[in-house]
């Protein structure tokens, strides 16, 4: 039970061209079950006009029952607790494989590329080809953007030729000038 509804425009306007028995009926279900949780029997155009106004009143008393439970502050206090207890074991982790495998090639602004990932691009390119991008990155006043170097580097350097192409050019050239 409880002492308070929300009765709204569109009821009364569900209603209001009833004859006044018929409304009288439709206002008494409406009160019975948003106050009492008590369903009235109806029938004829009340009973329809009650199946339009019906969901409304469920949809306002879930809400009210919500809102009347306890609210379990403990278990919010204890998942805040855990969750602190992993945040924190979560960081030490990543900080250690920083200290151990992360050693800086390069960075400028907010961007960086480990000597890893720069051993990784000097297998298929030269220091001098990557070196090149990086000082075209470096310098692109579009940088901002970009959230990793490393594949921002292998974006760019995509179209240089790599080393082993390198050295057929050279052979070629070689042999050319022989003949």
């Amino acid at each position: 039970m409880r002492d308070t509804m929300i009765f709204y425009r569109s009821f009364y306007e569900a209603v209001k061209d009833l004859p006044i028995d018929e409304q009288g009926k439709i206002y008494n279900a409406i009160f019975n079950y948003a106050l009492n949780f008590k369903e009235d029997k109806l029938t004829g155009v009340s009973k329809a006009d009650w199946t339009l106004i019906k969901p409304q009143l469920d949809a306002n008393i879930k809400r009210y029952q919500n809102g009347t439970k306890p609210k379990q502050s403990k278990s919010k206090t204890e998942a805040n607790t855990k969750q602190k207890i992993s945040k924190v074991e979560a960081n030490k982790n990543n900080n250690d494989i920083i200290i151990t495998n992360n050693i800086i090639y390069r960075s400028f602004n907010h961007l960086s590329i480990t000597q890893e990932q720069f051993n990784k691009l000097e297998l298929e390119y030269s220091k001098e080809q990557i070196d090149e991008v990086l000082d075209a990155i470096e310098n692109f006043s579009g940088n901002k953007k970009y959230k990793s170097l490393y594949l921002t580097v292998k974006n760019w350097i995509k179209d240089k030729p790599k080393k082993n192409e390198l050295k057929d050019d050279l052979v070629f050239n070689v042999m050319n000038k022989i003949k």
